[in-house]
């Protein structure tokens, strides 16, 4: 009898051993794959489950229905008579030694078909969670989709003519959105030579190799930003357009400034210090980075002459510390049909280079400021070419 029963206990130590190593593989698949690739595949607003997300599902659910509740009395006879013969045979060494592992084998067993349920749950909750945070993030509901039905198979196709040494130009957001508006879906928003093109936004998730991009297109007939996806992430990387949203132009003036411009609502004006200085910024990088917005805008502030005379004699004694400012230059440009000193200088505490305009207005100076190396600077020549001073 002793032997039969070490010969049983044997099996369900194999069984164990092995029903215990897959699941909690599976635990740790959990652990160690990004969420952003349980996603799935997105097509138009719904996304289809893969393989990682459908086993989410099923762990969730059906594991509990068709595994979880049918294994539970098994594997409660298996822990009993793992204790009896750990019990029983505590004298016999080999035996009692058998018997408990077969019991802590049962026991860890017992917590991974447990704890498995509830991480499936979890997970489902934060893929539902970021299914809908990538849906908000493309489509809105004064977007216009362009995008074909078979979104994939057409990047597919795109993707093969760039490797033969065709359609090269699809490698660049700014040419797909041109394409698209002189010959494409778009055609319908372009004025020809008078479209201004701008890359306002450019960002892709190294784990999933999913990038967006954002055109910005201004025209005397509309606005809009046109949206960019690409499924790719290598040098190859092919762009379709997913599609736009208007943007309507406002105007902006201010009398204690002394000036007026159009801009365009994808924009927030701050105004500081009793009007006399304001910052333009994009929603995008105030709603999302505050803090920010020093680099990332562009200001527009009054100064009295003599404040003007500080600021260049203080420009003066910077250049010539040639280490920490090393670019520096004046150039005489037009504002409002005026003329305007260009100054261009580094800017040691972000590395990049300002753009300083100042003008003369009835007694006083206008300075207008923003750095060159922000993604929003052909946008913000815009705004200075488009300038009425008051």
């Amino acid at each position: 009898m002793k032997k039969g029963l070490l010969v049983i206990n044997k099996i369900f130590v194999y069984f164990l051993s092995v029903l215990l190593i897959f699941l909690s593989f599976l635990v740790y698949v959990m652990f160690a794959v990004p969420k952003l690739l349980w996603l799935g595949c997105m097509s138009g607003r719904t996304f289809n489950d893969n393989f990682g997300s459908g086993m989410v599902k099923f762990f969730d659910f059906n594991y509990i229905t068709f595994f979880l509740m049918p294994f539970l009395p098994i594997l409660g006879v298996i822990l009993l008579f793992s204790i009896f013969v750990w019990i029983f045979y505590r004298k016999d060494k080999k035996a009692g030694r058998a018997g408990f592992i077969n019991t802590v084998l049962s026991i860890l067993l017992a917590f991974v078909i447990f704890y498995l349920p509830m991480k499936a749950s979890v997970m489902e909750h934060d893929i539902r969670f970021l299914r809908q945070q990538q849906i908000d993030e493309m489509y809105d509901d004064n977007m216009v989709k362009v995008t074909p039905r078979l979104e994939k198979e057409v990047q597919k196709i795109y993707q093969s003519l760039y490797y033969e040494g065709v359609l090269e130009w699809r490698t660049n957001p700014m040419a797909v959105a041109d394409y698209e508006l002189e010959k494409g879906d778009l055609k319908y928003l372009s004025m020809g030579a008078f479209d201004r093109l701008t890359l306002i936004a450019s960002s892709s998730d190294e784990d999933t190799g999913f990038s967006q991009a954002t055109v910005l297109l201004e025209n005397k007939k509309n606005n809009a930003e046109i949206y960019l996806v690409s499924y790719w992430d290598s040098d190859g990387q092919v762009w379709t357009v997913r599609g736009y949203k208007k943007i309507e132009q406002n105007k902006y003036k201010n009398k204690d400034l002394g000036v007026s411009f159009p801009y365009l609502d994808n924009f927030s004006i701050e105004e500081i210090d009793s009007q006399n200085r304001i910052m333009i910024t994009p929603l995008e990088v105030a709603n999302q980075d505050p803090s920010g917005r020093i680099f990332s805008s562009l200001r527009i502030e009054r100064i009295t002459q003599e404040e003007y005379e500080r600021v260049m004699n203080d420009i003066e004694q910077k250049t010539t510390d040639k280490e920490m400012y090393p670019v520096y230059s004046q150039h005489e440009i037009l504002v409002d049909e005026k003329p305007a000193l260009l100054i261009k200088i580094s800017d040691p505490f972000s590395g990049g280079i300002g753009n300083n305009i100042y003008v003369e207005n009835q007694g006083y100076i206008v300075n207008i400021f923003y750095f060159s190396d922000t993604p929003f600077e052909k946008l913000y020549k815009n705004i200075v070419d488009d300038i009425v001073l008051l």
